[in-house]
């Protein structure tokens, strides 16, 4: 069948080829080729011989400008999405907040693989994450109002055998020392902890763009549920350098302060012990709180 269709190329001669050459650049190669029964490997085989090296594709001449696809952004609008971006509104938010949180209000101003363009061409997008060992910033977060920087961290309780633990979640608030929320479960999992920043948030009425939350580097922390949940609430996540224990100061005073004070039994019998000791605690360290305002 293809010999029907085709001339092999042995019997292609050079009159062919320069007809197919010839009417390539009104009608294009695949055109050109099926009217003179030519295979396009077969033209371009031919025209590779006889030139003695590689065929140039004629589809478009060499060094000729590409032309401009018709839904490109004209300088003004992509100016526009500039300003939207660098704004400092959107200055420390992803590409992908921003587009979402743009649509959610009604404004449509291209698409977010376009915004990664506009950003590219500019030289404003590159590699953010710190690879180099020992360079990385630490965390400097600075709260003047309550619901502006929570920490958060997750500590193990001892259970009633060896081996045995329950998990403390707890949130603070950086200004005033709050614990804004708090469970207690025996596993420690991302969901559970998506599960009380979810509650938290609601209660504490946070606004998108308010809060920054601050944490180490555990799975938990780092977990896809979280960032999700994170970019859906419009909240800023603040890390702490990676193999650095003393990045998230207060939550570990936190910590500290439950496992040192005195009544701390050496181990719980039930679950319910565990979040019977834990509340009695938090509404004893709620009523102590006294000159509020910090910063690290």
């Amino acid at each position: 069948a293809r010999r029907g269709t085709h001339r092999r190329q042995r019997d292609l001669d050079q009159d062919v080829v320069a007809d197919v050459t010839r009417w390539i650049p009104r009608v294009g190669v695949g055109f050109a080729c099926a009217a003179f029964g030519v295979a396009p490997r077969t033209w371009r085989y031919h025209l590779q011989r006889d030139r003695g090296g590689l065929a140039a594709r004629p589809s478009r001449a060499i060094g000729a400008a590409r032309r401009a696809h018709p839904a490109k952004l004209s300088p003004v609008e992509e100016r526009a999405v500039l300003d939207v971006l660098c704004s400092d509104r959107f200055a420390d938010a992803g590409v992908s907040e921003c587009w979402a949180t743009l649509l959610d209000e009604g404004t449509y101003l291209c698409s977010e693989s376009t915004m990664h363009r506009v950003l590219r061409d500019h030289g404003l997008a590159g590699q953010r994450r710190q690879r180099q060992p020992g360079r990385h910033h630490r965390p400097s977060l600075v709260a003047t109002a309550p619901n502006m920087v929570w920490v958060w961290d997750i500590s193990r309780l001892p259970g009633s055998a060896k081996g045995v633990w329950f998990y403390l979640y707890a949130v603070w608030d950086l200004w005033s020392r709050k614990t804004v929320g708090w469970c207690v479960d025996t596993v420690e999992t991302a969901e559970i902890a998506e599960r009380l920043m979810t509650v938290t948030a609601k209660r504490e009425h946070v606004d998108r763009h308010q809060l920054v939350i601050h944490s180490d580097r555990g799975a938990q922390m780092t977990a896809g549920t979280i960032t999700d949940l994170y970019d859906m609430l419009g909240i800023r996540r603040s890390l702490s350098r990676p193999r650095v224990s003393n990045d998230n100061p207060h939550a570990e005073a936190g910590f500290k302060t439950l496992k040192y004070r005195p009544g701390w039994p050496a181990r719980f019998a039930t679950l319910d012990a565990a979040i019977s000791h834990c509340e009695t605690f938090f509404d004893w360290s709620t009523m102590t709180i006294t000159t509020p305002g910090s910063a690290y």
